[in-house]
């Protein structure tokens, strides 16, 4: 099929969703530092199913994306575009561009950016997040006069907090979905943003931004329709797109707690499986249904 003939487009999640960490949440572990001979490794999952993945360090974590999800995200690619929405900033996007090659856009820093497959920069987008920016370097500079250490290395359309630097002001055993409530019981916050978590991380966010924000930005200037939509996602920050900017939603077993049991409650799809295998469930079923 080619490209022009592709009318639904699917959003998906990046960490937690197609790809998974070496952390106790996501359980992925090594079963030989040496490779295979293609230069995938074997691992293993929480569940102790085998896997062949991709393997890209990460100043923090190790990524793993199966050969399987890899291969199923191709498949789809026939029949649909892929627009991967994630609170990543783009050099780590970059260090992924060869597992990641199924991709016809990225939403990146949690809506604030929009690239194409190339890595363009939407002009647009970059207009609309450049008239709130002042707002976020306002807050900034609050966080950082009240100690707080932030984490921003590469981002220029957002502001994240990481939990486990600042251990005399959050709880590193408090949930992601409290860690918001948590934070914003500590600040005065002085100009209007949206405060989001994700994976241990608080982000801080242009009021116009957030996945929802930047895929219904992406829908507009692609001419695609909430209808013509699908989304998959795994945690808390994912809601903004699946409720109300797609029309089919995919949410994994291993998702956030509150994201499956709102996913149960709209009788959204929530994969069997886990991981790995939740995510190639998710696919297997997006394909099985074109068919």
């Amino acid at each position: 099929m080619d490209e022009f003939e592709k009318v639904k487009v699917i959003f998906t999640d990046i960490d937690g969703t197609l790809g998974f960490y070496n952390t106790e949440k996501h359980g992925i572990t090594l079963l030989s530092d040496q490779p295979n001979p293609d230069g995938t490794f074997r691992v293993t999952d929480n569940d102790a199913r085998a896997h062949d993945a991709f393997r890209i360090q990460s100043s923090d974590y190790t990524f793993f994306l199966s050969t399987r999800t890899h291969t199923l995200c191709h498949e789809l690619r026939t029949q649909y575009e892929i627009v991967l929405v994630t609170g990543a900033q783009l050099e780590s996007i970059q260090k992924r561009a060869n597992t990641l090659n199924f991709a016809d856009a990225f939403i990146i820093e949690s809506g604030g950016i929009i690239l194409d497959r190339d890595y363009r920069e939407d002009p647009e987008r970059k207009r609309d997040i450049e008239l709130e920016l002042p707002n976020l370097r306002e807050v900034e500079q609050y966080l950082m006069s009240e100690k707080w250490k932030l984490y921003n290395k590469g981002r220029t359309a957002s502001l994240r907090l990481r939990r486990e630097d600042n251990p005399q002001k959050i709880d590193d055993k408090i949930s992601d979905e409290a860690l918001v409530e948590a934070f914003m019981a500590q600040v005065k916050l002085p100009a209007p943003v949206i405060i989001d978590s994700n994976l241990g991380y608080i982000d801080i966010l242009p009021v116009n931004s957030g996945k929802g924000n930047g895929v219904a930005h992406y829908q507009k200037t692609h001419d695609k329709s909430t209808e013509e939509s699908i989304g998959i996602g795994d945690d808390i920050n994912d809601e903004s797109f699946l409720n109300d900017r797609v029309s089919e939603r995919y949410v994994l077993a291993s998702a956030d707690a509150s994201l499956i049991k709102r996913a149960r409650y709209e009788r959204w799809f929530v994969s069997e499986k886990k991981h790995i295998e939740g995510i190639n469930e998710i696919l297997e079923e997006i394909l099985r249904r074109q068919k």
